[in-house]
């Protein structure tokens, strides 16, 4: 998952870059926050005893 948290944060990084966002680039990162959130989630739920 950490390997997937740095893609998100360096494709942020690139979008920051720039003066406008592309909806394209907006939604992909959106569904990619939304999947990392899922799946931490998913991860804490199974570590609860």
């Amino acid at each position: 998952m950490k390997s997937e948290m740095e893609e998100v944060r360096e494709t942020l990084n690139k979008m920051m870059d720039f003066d406008s966002f592309d909806l394209d680039e907006t939604l992909l990162i959106s569904q990619m926050m939304d999947k990392l959130i899922i799946e931490y989630y998913k991860s804490d739920l199974n570590n609860v005893s």
